[in-house]
C-alpha cells in the first residue's frame, strides 16, 4: 500500500485507480497520539478497578496476563507508523524510521522484572514450571519468579535504550518538526503568525519539553541506581516511573493529536 501525502508531487487526481491507496496521515497522526494518550490511563484503570497489579511502570504491564497484549499492540502499532510516515524531509522520514523500530523494540523487547510489588499476583510471563505426577503446578525448586524471565537481563538493556532513543527522537520532532515555518499559511498578510500556529506551537514546545524533563530525569535514576547503589524502593513503592512515563505518553500524545488536528476539527489552518 502506497502511502502518500495530498502534496506529495507524486500525487495526481486524475489517476482514480490511486485513491484507494491513499492514507491521510493527519488522521493516522492523531489516531497515533490518541493510542499513546490513552495508554496509561487504561492500564491505570485496570490494575486498580479490575484487580490488576499497578506495576512500577508502564513498560512492565508487558508482563500483565491481559493489558500485556495491549501493550505489546499499542506499541508495534505505533512502531509500523512511524516506519511508513513520509515527513518532509529525508532526514525526518529516517529519523522517523527509527523512531518506529524503537518503538518496536520497546513492545518486543520485555524490561527487567514482573514489576509488581504486591505479594501475590498473575503474570504472563516466559516461565518454567514443574508439575510433579498428579501434583500440584509450581515453580522448579530452589528458584525464584524472577529467575524464568527469558533472557531478561539482556533484553532489559535493549529494552532501555530503545524507550530511551525513542523518547528523544519525539522530543526532537515536536520541538524541531511540528514547529517549523513551511508555508504561507502559517503567515497573516503582514508576516506575523497566524494566533492558531502560535497556539500550535505553544503545544509543541510544551510537549517537548515535558518528554526531555522525563527522559533526563529516568536516565538519572537509571543510571544512578546502576552505579552508585541508588536506593529507588520508595520511588517505586509510589509508582515515580509510571507516573513520568505517563507524563511523557501524554506529552507524546497530545502533539501528536495536535499534528493531526483532532480529526481535522480542531487547531486547523483557515484560509487568508
Amino acid at each position: 500500500m502506497r502511502v502518500l501525502q495530498t502534496h506529495d508531487k507524486r500525487y495526481q487526481p486524475d489517476r482514480p485507480f490511486e485513491h484507494h491507496a491513499l492514507v491521510d496521515q493527519k488522521k493516522l497522526a492523531f489516531i497515533v497520539g490518541l493510542v499513546a494518550f490513552c495508554l496509561p490511563a487504561a492500564f491505570w484503570i485496570g490494575a486498580n478497578l479490575f484487580g490488576g497489579c499497578y506495576r512500577i511502570s508502564i513498560s512492565h504491564f508487558y508482563y500483565a496476563p491481559f493489558w500485556g497484549g495491549p501493550f505489546i499492540g499499542a506499541l508495534v502499532f505505533i512502531g509500523a507508523y512511524l516506519i511508513v510516515y513520509k515527513g518532509e524531509s529525508p532526514e525526518e522520514r529516517r529519523l522517523a524510521s527509527i523512531a518506529g523500530y524503537c518503538a518496536l523494540g520497546v513492545g518486543l523487547l520485555s524490561t527487567d522484572g514482573h514489576g509488581c510489588l504486591a505479594p501475590e499476583f498473575r503474570a504472563r510471563a516466559f516461565v518454567t514450571f514443574d508439575r510433579p505426577p498428579g501434583g500440584e503446578l509450581r515453580l522448579t525448586p530452589g528458584q525464584s519468579l524472577e529467575s524464568h524471565f527469558l533472557l531478561q537481563s539482556h533484553l532489559d538493556i535493549l529494552h532501555l535504550i530503545s524507550a530511551a532513543a525513542l523518547f528523544a527522537i519525539l522530543a526532537w520532532f515536536s520541538l524541531m518538526v511540528f514547529t517549523r515555518i513551511v508555508d504561507d499559511r502559517h503567515r497573516t498578510e503582514d508576516g506575523r503568525l497566524k494566533p492558531v500556529k502560535v497556539i500550535r506551537n505553544t503545544i509543541y514546545y510544551a510537549c517537548g519539553a515535558a518528554i526531555v524533563t522525563v527522559l533526563v530525569l529516568l536516565l538519572g535514576l537509571t543510571l544512578a541506581s546502576r552505579f552508585l547503589d541508588l536506593d529507588l524502593t520508595r520511588w517505586h513503592s509510589n509508582h515515580g516511573t509510571f507516573r513520568m512515563e505517563a507524563i511523557a505518553l501524554y506529552a507524546f500524545g497530545l502533539s501528536w493529536m495536535v499534528k493531526g488536528r483532532f480529526f481535522n476539527f480542531v487547531l486547523r489552518d483557515r484560509p487568508g
